[in-house]
């Protein structure tokens, strides 16, 4: 195999990965308009509007929205250094205290599990990996008390 043979391998198999098409075929876009309308934006107007702890949520929906809320605690905390001296973080914090309860339990629900499973996350160190543990799974395929299985 000489160098010509490599190069066509590598422009041939690899590269296409780092085209933009070849990034689309790969990966869906989380940073649009739409995907954060869909899953930020409308999810806290459905739990503000409608709250409902006894329901299950997709993994899907608790990741895009855990990593919405992680990108705006650090602009909020940029902000807040920058500006308005730690009151723009707290008021974020407490806006979305809700939501984040409803989409935890919620993703407990989805796997099968009651509420208070939420406090093994207590345990310091074990918890915290349990709990990532369960909110990568994915949730139950059959029906269970707190709903029919997402897709």
């Amino acid at each position: 195999m000489d160098i010509n043979d490599i190069k066509n391998t590598l422009e041939k198999d690899v590269f296409p990965i780092f085209s933009k098409q070849g990034w689309a075929k790969y990966f869906k876009p989380a940073f649009t308009q739409e995907a954060f309308n869909r899953h930020f934006i409308d999810v806290v107007k459905t739990m503000y509007t409608n709250i409902d702890f006894q329901k299950r949520v997709s993994r899907s929906q608790y990741w895009y929205f855990s990593l919405y809320c992680f990108v705006l605690t650090i602009a909020a905390g940029i902000l807040d250094g920058i500006l308005f001296n730690g009151i723009l973080s707290v008021v974020l914090s407490l806006g979305l205290m809700l939501p984040c309860l409803e989409l935890v339990i919620g993703r407990i629900h989805d796997l099968g599990k009651p509420w208070f499973w939420l406090l093994i996350g207590l345990v310091p160190f074990f918890g915290a990996v349990i709990l990532l543990v369960w909110f990568c799974m994915p949730g139950e395929t059959k029906a269970n008390q707190w709903g029919n299985p997402l897709k």
